[in-house]
């Protein structure tokens, strides 16, 4: 291509020299359709070898291809085939929770069945008791409990069967778990089995791929190199056919370049002599010129050579800032290498740090969980401990209770001849409601005595003042510490009152739900609160003695002689409702049926065992309570202590993702 615009090129140039020439024409014109036809030759043949090398190209790469498909087909089928253990065992999971939850159904509905043959059991149980009264002769009397005792002992016995059987579902469930972990080990042995025929397969997979692109493009390069050598044989032999007509159009060209070099020679012989003469007079010019340049060159030397220096000083001075701007490029550097290495070992060291306390925090968070299903289970369980025993004894008590008063009936018909009148309300009925049927029988007959008996004169207790300032700072305390003891509606009502009116509404709402009625109960509960409840004093706090008018004190506790903190409040009350109930459960029969109530010595020495009991099992649930307020605020130290800021996964985090 080169050769063939080159040749073009002279001929174009001959052309222009000698144009009168029309042989000279003729040739030109030839010579460019041959070097037209060429570069056309040229072009066609170009293209015919980038279209052979991009089907060249295309058949390795659709090899490519191919195979890459053919291992994504592989690849998909093998995650298919893992893939299938899973969902194998999910749909076994599905189908065990499902028919776990059937056998949860079936629980609770037979919970539900023994619920209700229990309480249809007990109804029946507690419907023979009102007529265990009707029986006066202590054989029938006995047979009817011993029927009692047998209907209780057969609820018992149904719902030990229950208990039994849910024990039995529970050994079961565990050995179901035993099983579901062998199942899962295999499932699990089954898929590293898979996964690794898989990756086997995968392996020769990929090797015959490969083999297959090698083997195409091993093809593809042998076809290449037999059709490279094809086109360069015909080139070589276009070239030596080029060649040729080159020689020839060359000496054509060698007699045509002689013949105008003659005649060149004499054009130029008198342009010569022409240009010698012109040519001298510029000399004559341009040494004057010289002259003059030469004197500019010296001066412009002279300034050159002041900048010369000037720039090698300043050079000087950039060589020796360079060179202290090295060194300190390389102290920099140390710094910064030590300042790396440091910073390294500290982050490796802070890391090792974390990773040490997050354990720690996940360990202490377990513990904590631990911990609380401990406490909430024990809890539940001393409190359903707690209210068997209340409930048991407080059976005892009645039936002890109602024993004496069987043998105080017995005692008045056959050995005093005497109409023995039984209580008004049935001790079983004023137990369950208290003080509340007590306070509407007081209000309906206050001067008849509770059980009615003949024998005993009413009495009426002498009536005592109290201090007003101490009821009032009592009241006060008790709806600051108590206001639980009112309801929620009234609670809200009473927040349109005024301060005072509200103080007292509050105050009496809480006397109510205590049974605080009378004065002799009001001061019963303010000698928890007080030494002396009756001891008067002033308004500003003194104490109405002549020995202590003097003294100005103001604080209840040194001048009252207050005996109860604030925090002890919900205590005192407890134990005053607590005392009164189960004084007025020893208060059946009055002081002068002593003779008759010296049987219950052994109930009652019985009954402050089990006060005692109590007494420790509470002791035990409030130590609990202290020790799991102080695990409380240690873990909220711990969540805000400042390290967990530094922490890559903080605790708060964890416990938003749980």
């Amino acid at each position: 291509t080169m050769d063939s615009t080159a040749a073009s090129a002279k001929a174009n140039a001959d052309v222009s020299t000698d144009a009168s020439d029309c042989e000279a024409r003729v040739n030109a014109r030839r010579q460019r359709i041959d070097a037209r036809n060429t570069s056309k030759d040229d072009a066609t043949r170009k293209k015919h070898l980038q279209e052979g090398e991009a089907q060249r190209m295309g058949r390795g790469q659709q090899q490519v291809a191919d195979s890459l498909n053919q291992l994504d087909r592989r690849k998909l089928a093998s995650i298919r085939h893992v893939t299938s253990v899973r969902v194998e065992a999910d749909d076994a999971e599905n189908r065990r929770r499902v028919e776990e939850e059937e056998r949860r159904h079936k629980r609770v509905e037979k919970l539900q069945q023994e619920a209700i043959e229990s309480g249809a059991k007990n109804a029946a149980v507690e419907m023979r008791w009102a007529d265990l009264f009707e029986f006066s002769m202590p054989q029938d009397l006995h047979d009817e409990l011993e029927l009692q005792n047998r209907a209780c002992a057969e609820i018992l016995a149904s719902k030990d069967a229950v208990i039994r059987e849910f024990l039995n579902q529970l050994k079961g469930k565990d050995e179901e778990y035993v099983t579901a972990l062998k199942i899962q080990a295999e499932e699990v042995e089954k898929l590293v089995d898979r996964m690794s025929q898989q990756y086997r397969e995968m392996q020769d997979e990929y090797e015959l791929e490969l083999e297959q692109m090698e083997d195409a493009f091993l093809k593809e390069r042998d076809e290449l190199i037999a059709n490279n050598k094809l086109e360069i044989d015909s080139l070589f032999e276009r070239r030596r056919e080029m060649e040729m007509v080159y020689m020839e159009a060359k000496q054509t060209r060698d007699e045509q370049y002689l013949q105008e070099i003659e005649d060149l020679r004499v054009r130029d012989a008198e342009d010569y002599n022409e240009l010698k003469i012109k040519l001298e007079t510029n000399i004559q010019t341009l040494e004057q010129q010289l002259e003059e340049m030469r004197a500019t060159y010296q001066l412009n030397t002279e300034k050159l050579e002041y900048n010369y220096r000037v720039l090698t000083e300043r050079d000087m001075e950039n060589t020796a800032t360079l060179s202290q701007q090295k060194r300190k490029l390389a102290r920099l550097k140390d710094a910064l290498a030590t300042l790396i290495a440091k910073y390294n070992q500290t982050d490796a060291r802070d890391r090792h740090q974390n990773e040490e306390l997050t354990e720690e925090y996940r360990r202490l968070t377990k513990q904590y969980r631990d911990l609380q299903r401990k406490y909430a289970h024990f809890e539940t369980s001393d409190s359903s401990k707690f209210d068997e025993v209340w409930q048991m004894h407080e059976e005892e008590a009645i039936r002890k209770i109602e024993k004496l008063l069987s043998a105080d009936c017995i005692i008045h018909e056959q050995q005093l001849g005497l109409t023995w009148r039984p209580p008004a309300q049935s001790i079983r009925n004023w137990s369950r409601s208290r003080r509340d049927s007590k306070r509407d029988e007081n209000e309906a007959n206050p001067n008849q005595d509770d059980f009615d008996d003949e024998s005993i004169e009413a009495y009426t207790p002498p009536v005592k003042k109290i201090s007003g300032a101490k009821l009032k700072y009592m009241l006060k305390i008790l709806a600051s510490e108590a206001g639980f003891l009112v309801n929620g509606s009234v609670q809200q009502a009473l927040e349109n009152l005024p301060g005072d009116e509200a103080e007292l509404v509050k105050a009496d709402m809480i006397m109510r739900a205590l049974g605080v009625d009378n004065e002799e109960d009001m001061e019963k509960l303010m000698g928890r609160f007080f030494e002396d409840p009756r001891q008067e004093v002033s308004a500003s706090g003194e104490i109405n003695n002549a020995a202590d008018q003097d003294s100005k004190e103001t604080d209840p506790k040194a001048s009252w002689g207050l005996v109860v903190g604030p925090e002890d409040v919900i205590r005192v009350i407890k134990q005053f409702v607590e005392k009164e109930y189960w004084v007025n459960i020893v208060k059946v029969f009055p002081a002068q049926k002593i003779r008759v109530m010296s049987t219950l010595e052994k109930g009652l020495t019985h009954y402050n065992t089990a006060l005692l009991r109590r007494k420790e099992l509470i002791d035990d649930i409030t130590v609990m309570k202290a020790q799991n307020v102080e695990l409380k605020n240690l873990l909220k130290q711990y969540l805000a202590a400042p390290i967990n800021e530094d922490l890559i996964v903080p605790p708060t985090q964890m416990q938003l993702y749980q």
